[in-house]
């Protein structure tokens, strides 16, 4: 197996099920995604289950395959076993944690006061307790599609946080990715003005500038260890914690201009019909601009059953016909 990489921790797909958008003969509604060996979402094995409470039948063989091979990922969590440790802290006494998934708060030490340290995770030393049933992933549901918690075998999920409309399902995530790049997180396209569009999301110069990695003068500000546009392609995890970034703030001018109130309306697509959702105005305003979105929702009618529609016979301009047809489709295409 290959390294699990820092991208990969901070989602781990193999961990999370995914409902298929369609199905062929012979394959359940349900999968997992199977990180082991892929270098993109694109090209990892999925792994058919039975339902959405199935456990993945591929999980305490990559952890044990990676904590053998990688054991300077894991450590032991210690506290000070006296009464001044907080009680989430006192929970964690013991428990074996990856550092790239961090439960809330952060790795020991990172949280503020925080008196607990890592113990070295020495597999000779922890064969006996059966480690693999004691890893906590608690850290890991940031990506996940419902508030559900799922253990397999003791290994922690913990509970969804409070569902936050900016945040990418899996799923959506992959084909967002797929849609900007084919999943490349060196992806790079110079044309387009500013610096052009960088790594897997194609995120530019005015959404690295709402995020604080680029000044306006395009200069890399230094954010969490970006100082050059080989930093940030050569740093997955940094991008996918920017576009986490990025997609707040694009919410916050889709709530400003009213795009949200369309949430859960039903709209009479060219190709079929469709409900717009959070992620598929997100996925919108990151292919156009919030311009082209404002305009968009100006021109959209209402027929007499109440379902929204364009009539694209109106829209004289071909620009602007062709950017309301990418915002129409990803709507559509994003209606998860």
């Amino acid at each position: 197996m290959n390294k699990l990489r820092d991208d990969l921790y901070q989602r781990l797909h193999g961990f999370q099920p995914l409902k298929r958008s369609y199905k062929k003969q012979g394959q359940s509604d349900w999968y997992y995604l199977d990180p082991r060996g892929a270098s993109t979402v694109g090209s990892m094995k999925q792994i058919d289950v039975a339902d959405e409470n199935a456990i993945n039948p591929q999980i305490n063989s990559i952890l044990a395959d990676d904590m053998a091979k990688n054991p300077n990922d894991y450590y032991i969590w210690r506290t000070r076993q006296d009464d001044k440790v907080r009680g989430k802290h006192a929970e964690r006494e013991g428990k074996i944690f990856n550092k790239h998934i961090p439960p809330v708060g952060g790795n020991p030490g990172e949280d503020y006061n925080c008196r607990c340290w890592a113990e070295p995770y020495k597999p000779e030393k922890v064969e006996k307790l059966g480690i693999t049933a004691k890893v906590d992933l608690s850290g890991l549901p940031q990506y996940a599609e419902n508030d559900k918690a799922n253990t397999a075998n003791d290994v922690g999920y913990g509970k969804n946080e409070e569902k936050k409309p900016y945040m990418f399902s899996t799923e959506m995530r992959a084909l967002l990715g797929y849609k900007e790049s084919k999943n490349d997180y060196k992806a790079y396209n110079p044309s387009g003005g500013g610096i052009g569009a960088l790594g897997m999301y194609q995120i530019r110069k005015d959404g690295l500038i709402d995020t604080g990695y680029l000044t306006k003068d395009n200069k890399w500000t230094g954010k969490n260890g970006i100082k050059s546009i080989e930093d940030f392609l050569n740093t997955p995890k940094v991008q996918e914690m920017a576009f986490d970034e990025y997609m707040k703030v694009q919410y916050r001018y889709l709530s400003h201009f009213g795009e949200t109130k369309y949430v859960g309306a039903k709209f009479k697509g060219i190709t079929s019909d469709f409900k717009v959702t959070d992620t598929g105005l997100l996925a919108a305003i990151h292919r156009t601009g919030i311009d082209y979105m404002n305009k968009f929702f100006k021109n959209i009618e209402k027929d007499k059953n109440g379902m929204y529609y364009m009539d694209y016979n109106k829209i004289n301009n071909p620009d602007l016909k062709t950017k309301f047809i990418w915002i129409e489709t990803r709507l559509r295409e994003f209606e998860k």
